[in-house]
């Protein structure tokens, strides 16, 4: 039994160092930053792991799905963002409690922090907004 594991391991590894540079390029092309690319990367292999791995076809495709998966969610989240900021601007519009240079001022400031936030790395962001 444990030389089955043993050889089970050495076979993923094989396997690892056989795919990995072409996962991540596949990763890359899609969403443009190589931190992301290799993230992704680590969960397609993660997928695998104690099991063979597939050809590097099926790996690719993996990569590919949970690349657009990223940009979906990350899209998705920025959109929900922005309908939480107008939501608020229209509240206080309503009521009347800020003025015009202060609704601007907080929106600029919003929008730069939103955009920092995306161009972070998904799980550095996740920390900077539950700080």
């Amino acid at each position: 039994m444990i030389a089955a594991s043993v050889m089970a391991t050495e076979s993923f590894e094989r396997g690892f160092r056989r795919e990995y540079d072409g996962v991540v390029h596949c990763a890359n092309h899609i969403l443009g930053d190589a931190l992301d690319a290799e993230d992704v990367a680590q969960d397609v292999f993660m997928r695998f792991v104690g099991r063979q791995i597939p050809d590097g076809a099926v790996l690719r495709v993996t990569a590919v799905r949970l690349s657009l998966n990223l940009l979906r969610s990350r899209r998705r989240r920025l959109a929900r963002e922005l309908a939480d900021h107008r939501t608020s601007l229209a509240t206080a519009a309503k009521e009347g409690a800020l003025d015009p240079f202060a609704i601007v001022d907080a929106s600029s400031r919003r929008l730069l922090v939103q955009a920092a936030l995306v161009r972070l790395r998904a799980r550095d962001a996740e920390l900077l907004m539950l700080r």
